[in-house]
């Protein structure tokens, strides 16, 4: 089930690259966006929701372990953004 959905989210990046390099092409692929947000969202309830009633230290750190995974990538773009200005 979980698989489905990730081939989906691949989907949606794949219809925003396309969008940003051929605009022509695939008109509307920003919507990939938003399709992949609202995917990301449905994944992240399900794990939550198959577990057992949490602590707040376990959402705690559900999302910490997010930002960490996350966090590297923001300085890297933010990083190459500074560079090119």
């Amino acid at each position: 089930k979980k698989c489905k959905f990730e081939g989906l989210r691949a989907w949606a990046v794949i219809a925003v690259v396309i969008f940003h390099f051929f605009p022509v092409i695939l008109p509307f692929g920003y919507l990939g966006v938003d399709v992949f947000f609202v995917l990301s969202g449905f994944l992240i309830s399900l794990v939550l929701n198959n577990k057992p009633p949490l602590a707040i230290s376990t959402y705690t750190n559900f999302y910490f372990k997010r930002i960490r995974r996350i966090f590297p990538l923001l300085l890297a773009v933010s990083k190459m953004h500074v560079l090119r200005l």
